[in-house]
């Protein structure tokens, strides 16, 4: 049976562009048109219903791909799931339903675009590590998607205030009279990181800290593992700050449980702050100190751009930034206090 990849592969043209071609795109050029309407003879291709319903948004089926690593499963990262619980609400509301994709299809091990094709998607909410091959295929295509914590500008990402976010926080922490700070800095090399990283440099900047007083640490994002062996590191080294910033809340829990086992006092011996703000810690002692992400809202801004993106052809990708706000908790001791 020819596909719309046999007919691309032949024309020498994408298999969005064949997509369009079958759909009568008026942004087609003719030559490009005449060529896959060519090949269609040719091959004898055989348009299905399955395939017109992708570019015409009748499946009412929406997929999820949350890949962060072939060992992480994409349940295990609650800011995610969060997330998608606001999107899946929107999403109800428009009469789409929510399946998540791997690169299963039947018994072939498939790309995920190709998932998506054969299961008739409409659109895709993407998470996780956007420098994968694979998700690169999706992001670089026509197929309908947006991204959480995506830069790229081939579609539409929705993240945080960032830089704003680390700076407010930043700010606290030296408001606080911290004297001697570590910064865990996660290994992506993100957009995302690096965001995070300026934020927390203008704000030593504004306050003219003395960089021999700040301990830059490699991490990496909700690693419990990586963020014990790193606490560990890091009261190894002789340093001694007065506060650990991590790069986020599990990795801060994870950092907290090392401190208190080594017999320190969270905040009285060693300050802690987090980043994200998830509802489930809330109740945990100590409540961390640092960002909460307004994570309702970003699933919301998710889920209207992607319905708006597939009913409309006309749609151009975006990047949107969401206000977010620093939360004082149990494990931040004001310094300036004892001074007093």
């Amino acid at each position: 049976m020819v596909t719309i990849y046999d007919l691309a592969k032949y024309c020498g043209v994408s298999s969005s562009t064949v997509s369009k071609v079958l759909n009568n795109y008026p942004t087609i050029p003719l030559e490009t048109k005449e060529k896959v309407e060519k090949a269609i003879k040719e091959l004898g291709y055989l348009p299905n219903a399955g395939a017109r319903s992708l570019s015409i948004g009748k499946s009412n089926t929406i997929g999820i791909l949350s890949y962060y690593d072939e060992e992480v499963s994409p349940f295990s990262h609650l800011l995610s799931t969060q997330i998608l619980d606001s999107f899946q609400r929107i999403m109800g509301q428009e009469h789409y339903e929510l399946v998540f994709i791997s690169k299963l299809v039947g018994d072939k091990n498939e790309s995920f675009l190709k998932n998506c094709i054969s299961r008739k998607i409409d659109g895709l909410i993407l998470f996780g590590n956007m420098s994968l091959k694979e998700i690169r295929e999706i992001l670089e295509s026509d197929f309908p998607a947006v991204a959480f914590d995506y830069f790229g500008g081939t579609k539409t990402g929705v993240t945080s205030k960032n830089f704003e976010l680390s700076h407010g926080l930043t700010n606290l922490v030296l408001a606080y009279g911290h004297s001697r700070i570590c910064y865990i800095v996660p290994d992506d090399d993100s957009y995302v990181v690096n965001e995070r990283l300026e934020g927390f440099k203008a704000a030593l900047k504004e306050h003219n800290f003395p960089l021999e007083n700040i301990m830059f640490k490699d991490g990496k994002y909700s690693d419990r593992k990586n963020a014990k062996k790193v606490t560990y590191e890091i009261l190894e080294s002789g340093f001694n700050p007065t506060c650990i910033m991590y790069p986020d809340d599990y990795a801060a829990l994870a950092g907290v449980r090392v401190l208190t086992k080594k017999g320190l006092s969270i905040p009285n011996d060693i300050s802690v702050t987090g980043f994200d703000g998830l509802d489930i810690f809330e109740d945990i002692y100590p409540r961390l100190t640092g960002v909460k992400q307004n994570i309702k809202k970003i699933g919301e801004v998710l889920a209207r751009e992607l319905v708006e993106q597939i009913k409309n052809h006309d749609y151009k990708p975006k990047l949107i930034k969401i206000d977010g706000e620093i939360i004082l908790g149990d494990s931040l001791k004001n310094l300036n206090e004892e001074k007093n």
